[in-house]
């Protein structure tokens, strides 16, 4: 059987927790239609054809009629302009540096329960790492997103959204993690050579994720040919021929790609 630690985060709530409340709130001000008319249009469709046209037009048809609202969350926690400012700040810099490193390390199903913001300082907290090294491509309706960056999580970037703090502090992070590239593949060396370790996902998690059905397990490779495999993705992105600049510009496009978002799984949220 296995075993583990359960540890709680401390001030702190998922980021679905806040958003969904906060849409029903401003979102009738503003002339919203209701959060839940994506699932109930979308699962249909995607219950249907996974890679329908219909998919995309209808999610951008409805995200005209539904404007991100995190940007009240820092409003709502601080009147005072500086002590707004930081916590918006704090925001950012870990949106910018999960991002990255969530990529790197291939980190999926990252739907608004796995995502937690500190309600002190503004931070993202992720949770939930059962998921890793790229397994999300691997599920029925395969996750084409590098990292979470929805409407909502831009919209609390602030008004420079994704080329201001973000762009400089997720291309700061990814120059860093090439720069330790050897440490940081040593460290993983290390993992290769744990018994207990899983290198590919837990065939019962993947099938959960998105609520059962086909899920491609490849299970004929050895451990050591998966630790292999997934160590060379790895190393890839941290040697890459690509410029720091570059790599960001792409990695930030197929993250808010339209398309991408609308074809992923439903209970991912992607409409927050």
């Amino acid at each position: 059987q296995k075993a583990g630690v359960l540890e709680f985060v401390g001030d702190s709530q998922g980021i679905g927790e806040w958003l969904k409340p906060a849409h029903a709130r401003y979102g009738q001000v503003l002339g919203d239609i209701r959060s839940d008319k994506f699932r109930a249009t979308l699962k249909p469709i995607q219950e249907q054809d996974e890679n329908s046209p219909e998919l995309e037009v209808k999610f951008k048809n409805m995200m005209e009629q539904f404007h991100p609202v995190m940007n009240y969350f820092f409003t709502e926690k601080h009147r005072d302009p500086m002590a707004w400012f930081a916590m918006r700040l704090n925001y950012t810099r870990s949106v910018a540096v999960t991002s990255i490193v969530g990529w790197v390390l291939g980190i999926g199903d990252r739907h608004c329960s796995n995502i937690l913001i500190d309600q002190i300082t503004g931070e993202l907290v992720h949770i939930d790492f059962g998921i890793v090294f790229e397994e999300g491509q691997r599920l029925r309706i395969p996750e084409k997103v590098p990292f979470r960056l929805t409407n909502d999580l831009v919209d609390g970037l602030g008004v420079t959204g994704v080329d201001g703090t973000f762009r400089r502090c997720s291309e700061h992070t990814l120059r860093v993690l090439r720069e330790s590239s050897a440490l940081i593949m040593t460290v993983l060396e290390v993992f290769k050579h744990d018994p207990l370790y899983a290198w590919t996902g837990d065939p019962d998690k993947l099938q959960r994720a998105q609520g059962g059905g086909r899920v491609d397990l490849a299970q004929s490779a050895t451990v050591q040919e998966k630790a292999d495999r997934v160590l060379s993705r790895i190393r890839q992105k941290l040697r890459d021929d690509l410029s720091v600049e570059y790599r960001v510009n792409q990695l930030i496009q197929e993250a808010t790609d339209v398309e991408n978002l609308a074809k992923i799984f439903v209970g991912w949220q992607s409409w927050f």
